[in-house]
């Protein structure tokens, strides 16, 4: 049996990599007896969760309306 060091590894790499069969069965059967690998692997995709919603964020292009719009808003809460 792997141990957590070994269990962590391959969860990060998983989260950017398809791991073959073996080191997924691996992992799995770890999580079902370890909490904190399962916590480590909980926090490890909330946070690939968290960084692609940002990079989509980042992409996003908001038109002069919506520009616009904000700074209005913006505006209106200072002087509030």
């Amino acid at each position: 049996m792997k141990k957590c060091r070994e269990i962590t590894e391959l969860i990060e790499r998983g989260s950017e990599e398809r791991l073959p069969l073996r080191h997924r069965i691996e992992v799995k059967v770890h999580l079902m007896m370890c909490k904190l690998c399962r916590n480590f692997a909980k926090d490890t995709a909330f946070l690939d969760r968290l960084l692609k919603k940002i990079n989509n964020f980042q992409q996003t292009q908001l038109t002069p309306s919506e520009k616009k719009q904000i700074k209005r808003k913006v505006n209106r809460s200072a002087t509030d």
